[in-house]
């Protein structure tokens, strides 16, 4: 009893599936100094699939993109995503993100270094 295999197959959807924004990676490119403004693209075998704005401010980052949802109406969203930055050891600074999620009514804030987009919002992989 209970193999490889066995056992309900998952409902909930994976991070794995989703797009995600890195913290660390935007912070190598210099996208997390403040004015910055671009976009990130997602692409599969040479064709454009996703297309986010960005710009930063001095306490966090602004994410302008469109959604579609199950096959509905395409929407605007602008979303705001504060950032905070703790100290290394050796110096310097490590930025991180604050989920901007809302679990159980509450407002979720967990330091995470990726958001995911598996819905509407940019959220952690908790939310």
């Amino acid at each position: 009893m209970g193999g490889c295999g066995s056992g309900r197959p998952g409902y909930k959807q994976k991070s794995e599936g989703c797009r995600s924004l890195d913290v660390n990676s935007m912070n190598r490119e210099g996208c997390l100094n403040a004015g910055c403004a671009g976009n990130f693209t997602w692409s599969r075998d040479g064709d454009l699939i996703a297309q986010i704005g960005f710009h930063t401010e001095e306490r966090g980052v602004v994410l302008d993109y469109r959604v579609r949802l199950h096959g509905g109406d395409w929407e605007a969203v602008t979303q705001y995503v504060p950032l905070t930055y703790t100290e290394c050891r050796f110096g310097g600074q490590r930025p991180y993100f604050h989920c901007p999620g809302i679990v159980s009514k509450q407002h979720c804030g967990r330091r995470v270094g990726k958001l995911f987009s598996g819905g509407r919002y940019f959220l952690c992989r908790h939310c």
